[in-house]
């Protein structure tokens, strides 16, 4: 394999995912105190309703999705569909605007209708940020790319801490959601200056309703194939797993008896901690499977993600702060490493087309969708509530994964027999 070829794209491909990085970055700051920030003006149950409009109904867009990329150059996607990164924090910035001047029922509306439309965009941005990675990307440094993109996405979860640490030192909640909302405008502006695909003429005009049918039936062809209706499970229960972590951690810092600008700090501190994790998970991820084969990865990371949560489980028996920082860097760690794996295993396993993609989008909404529901009804409830969850979506999980890589030992010693036939 040649030296250029491994890192042919490699410099453009670090340009895209910077941007993505600090646009995750700034905004994420904003995400990981809106729980917080709602439960304090007596919004309870707002962040999981906000989280179950964006992750529910955005997958709609799947169905269309691929006619985007094909028909829409990447510049253009991501310029438009990197804006439900501010929408989704309009419900912050009213909360923290006028929670005493406006009425409950209209902050409520508004924040459900912007997280439905923040979740259309949403669906198009990160279906388009694989398949751009897929792009960029060639069979020598599939592993490569995908390993940096998702540890610089990771990144964005340290870096956002430290923004969000010092901008709720110097300024009120209303003034740090607008700071943040500025910032990401300018930051996606800089996607004009990407490596841009070619768009060709379509050769067929399909009606709207002909067009959604035929996209319909080409996810459904994709995850209805045996291998990913296989691998499906893990996706789902990984989806399940995973996307806790914007709603358990503060969960885990209110538990340690914190108050008021104090709380906001720990909870910035433990995000911080998790995000380290997530970035030795995104940047090992892609390079130990080049060593071990990503599914042997994939089991190790599963086995970190029940010491995480087993940690932090005695953080909070003991209300010991330090252990609960160990616990929630192993599951930061776990998460961006399943998420990394999961691609590479599809992308190389199972198929490189774009519905491909769409698919293992669709299995993560559903995901959070589903376990911001539990959230909503069980945010109150003992934290006993919130482990239990959490060790039986990650035995589930871990199970489908099994029966996955059970089918594909067998599949691959069948093909070794038929091999062995000598050919008339």
């Amino acid at each position: 394999m040649k030296k250029s070829e491994y890192f042919n794209g490699f410099l453009w491909m670090v340009y895209f995912d910077t941007i993505i990085m600090l646009l995750l970055s700034f905004t994420s700051a904003g995400k990981n105190i809106l729980y917080t920030m709602y439960s304090d003006f007596g919004f309870n149950t707002l962040a999981s309703v906000q989280y179950v409009c964006n992750y529910l109904f955005g997958p709609l867009m799947l169905l269309v999705v691929d006619k985007i990329i094909e028909s829409i150059s990447f510049k253009k996607i991501f310029i438009i569909s990197s804006f439900n990164l501010n929408i989704f924090l309009v419900g912050g910035l009213l909360v923290a605007g006028c929670q005493y001047s406006c009425s409950v029922s209209l902050v409520e509306t508004i924040t459900v209708i912007s997280s439905l439309i923040a979740g259309v965009l949403q669906t198009v941005f990160y279906v388009s940020f694989v398949a751009y990675i897929n792009f960029m990307c060639n069979n020598s440094n599939r592993e490569l790319f995908f390993g940096i993109s998702f540890s610089f996405t990771s990144m964005s979860n340290i870096l956002s801490n430290i923004i969000g640490y010092y901008l709720n030192q110097y300024y009120n909640l209303f003034t740090f959601y607008v700071i943040i909302v500025v910032i990401s405008i300018v930051l996606q502006a800089l996607f004009f200056c990407i490596k841009d695909n070619k768009i060709e003429p379509s050769k067929e005009n399909r009606s709207v309703v002909k067009e959604v049918k035929y996209q319909f039936l080409c996810l459904y062809k994709e995850i209805t194939y045996r291998k990913y209706l296989l691998f499906l499970g893990v996706l789902i229960f990984a989806g399940l797993m995973n996307s806790v972590i914007y709603l358990f951690v503060p969960v885990l810092v209110e538990n340690l008896g914190f108050q008021d600008s104090e709380l906001y700090n720990k909870i910035f501190l433990t995000f911080l901690i998790t995000g380290i994790g997530q970035v030795v998970g995104g940047v090992t991820a892609g390079k130990l499977s080049e060593k071990f084969k990503e599914n042997n990865v994939l089991y190790f990371s599963f086995l970190i993600n029940f010491i995480g949560i087993l940690l932090s489980q005695f953080g909070i028996i003991k209300q010991s702060f330090m252990l609960i920082l160990f616990g929630c860097a192993l599951i930061g760690y776990s998460d961006s490493s399943i998420s990394s794996l999961a691609l590479i295993i599809i992308t190389k396993q199972i198929s490189t087309k774009i519905h491909a993609f769409a698919g293992f989008n669709l299995c993560q909404s559903i995901g959070f969708g589903l376990s911001s529901i539990w959230w909503a009804f069980f945010n109150k409830k003992p934290l006993t509530y919130d482990f239990s969850y959490l060790y039986i979506t990650t035995s589930l999980a871990l199970i489908s994964f099994m029966v996955y890589n059970r089918y594909i030992l067998k599949e691959g010693k069948t093909k070794e027999k038929d091999d062995l036939i000598p050919r008339i």
